[in-house]
């Protein structure tokens, strides 16, 4: 079951992205790139630790100010690691 509901939703996911433009971080301004350096940076350790709740607050916040895909699947692949498969397929 789980497996299937993986599968949809990446299946889903990537309708999705693919109906999206492409974002251009060139956009950004410097502070809102310095911002996502720090906020993926601290993502990736928590993630490292296991902290997965702190992870997802970081991607969070770095998909608040970059709304791109990927980080969306980050946040859903953490709450996977959480056990949280209703909430990671929301974000998948």
């Amino acid at each position: 079951m789980r497996t299937i509901l993986i599968v949809g939703s990446l299946l889903s996911f990537a309708s999705v992205v693919a109906a999206q433009p492409a974002l251009d971080p060139s956009t950004l301004s410097d502070e809102q790139r310095d911002e996502l350096g720090r906020l993926f940076n601290r993502a990736q350790s928590a993630y490292q630790a296991e902290n997965y709740l702190e992870a997802i607050e970081a991607l969070q916040a770095a998909h608040a100010i970059f709304g791109e895909p990927n980080i969306l699947y980050r946040i859903g692949d953490a709450y996977e690691n959480l056990g949280d498969l209703g909430k990671a397929a929301e974000f998948y």
